[in-house]
């Protein structure tokens, strides 16, 4: 109800920039459908308003949310950002951006009361990572979309892999496929990234096997076996092809044949 009270009177559906970003002009050509409540050259709408009644009345969105972050739902005004599931749906200059790609647990949509204190709490643990916004890519380039360095290191990027394998499952069940390719493509990036930061590839492919069989210390000791011999380039290409796998895999798809890979993944054990 507080998201509804909250959207209620706001702007509508916008994109903008970063909170050190200075406001864009929407871009020409895009959808005004999409661009409702940005800066259009001229000053841009101020949204920001209580975020509730009694003690909330004293607290703006921007004071609860980090307005203007690349994964919050509200732009720097205060404004509610364009929710979307394809770049089309976002206009000329700006793409669709899955919040999962900011985080293994980004925050959605939060409740705020009290008399005497405002209290916020999300409505539903890591909500956000189920959403998508539209962003401009002359402030957020879709280059830069998938960066594993600005996540952390191997304690956090394959959580952060996890849930993005989660997240793509679901995309995929809604038939969200632009943003499912897109969580595909990043996932390895993830996988990858973790041993850049110094954990083994067996650690890695061990972590990210969604099979209970194929995790923890026996797992680690049959892809050592399995790996002895194999080149580099052959172990990335395994991490590659187990990053992708879908979270309901359990049968060696992703191995196409490859005895190292069954051996990691232990197939039917």
């Amino acid at each position: 109800m507080v998201g509804l009270r909250m959207r209620a009177w706001m702007c509508g559906v916008v994109v903008v920039a970063a909170c050190d970003q200075p406001r864009d002009a929407v871009p020409e050509g895009s959808s005004s459908s999409a661009a409702v409540g940005d800066s259009s050259g001229g000053d841009a709408p101020q949204c920001d308003g209580p975020i509730g009644a009694g003690a909330c009345a004293e607290q703006t969105i921007c004071d609860v949310y980090e307005c203007g972050g690349k994964t919050s739902l509200y732009n720097h005004d205060g404004c509610a950002r364009a929710e979307c599931t394809t770049d089309a749906q976002c206009g000329e200059g700006w793409h669709c951006y899955p919040l999962v790609l900011g985080g293994a647990c980004i925050e959605g949509e939060l409740a705020c009361s009290g008399d005497t204190s405002c209290e916020c709490s999300p409505l539903e643990a890591c909500s956000g990572n189920l959403r998508a916004h539209c962003l401009p890519e002359s402030v957020y380039p879709v280059a830069q979309d998938c960066m594993p360095l600005l996540i952390g290191c191997a304690d956090e990027l394959l959580p952060w892999h996890a849930a993005m394998i989660a997240t793509r499952d679901a995309f995929v069940a809604d038939g969200y496929t632009e943003l499912a390719d897109e969580l595909t493509a990043c996932a390895p990036i993830a996988a990858a990234g973790a041993i850049d930061c110094g954990s083994s590839p067996c650690e890695v492919l061990c972590t990210i096997a969604v099979c209970s069989h194929a995790s923890g210390d026996a797992c680690i000791a049959a892809c050592d076996a399995a790996l002895v011999d194999t080149d580099a380039a052959t172990i990335d290409l395994l991490v590659d092809a187990i990053a992708r796998a879908p979270a309901s895999a359990c049968d060696c798809t992703a191995c196409d044949g490859s005895d190292e890979c069954e051996a990691i993944w232990s197939c039917g054990g």
